[in-house]
């Protein structure tokens, strides 16, 4: 049985998600239009990103590459959303405070 190191094991990886859920709606509200369409696209688009990147981030935490595996860690990788959908929402609420109104 290995050790557990909290540090390693549980808050960098926790710290890493939580960065990026931060920064993708960042980024790409930077590239899409400012406006409520493009609002909820941002929301959708980073929503599919952060998916994919947890399931990584639980695929490399696993350390194996079969089929059944990446189903398991894209599963894992959902429960993740506990951490993630609230910065992501944060992110985005904060987003219209910073467009530049046309007249």
């Amino acid at each position: 049985m290995t050790d557990l190191n909290i540090t390693v094991d549980v808050l960098l990886p926790l710290a890493v998600v939580a960065a990026i859920a931060w920064f993708v709606p960042k980024f790409l509200g930077q590239r899409l239009p400012q406006t409520l369409v493009g609002l909820w696209v941002n929301a959708g688009v980073s929503s599919i990103i952060m998916c994919l990147v947890c399931g990584i981030v639980m695929l490399a935490a696993l350390g194996q590459a079969s089929p059944a595996i990446w189903v398991y860690a894209v599963w894992l990788g959902l429960k993740f959303a506990l951490l993630w959908v609230p910065v992501v929402i944060l992110s985005l609420v904060i987003q219209p405070q910073h467009w530049e109104l046309e007249e």
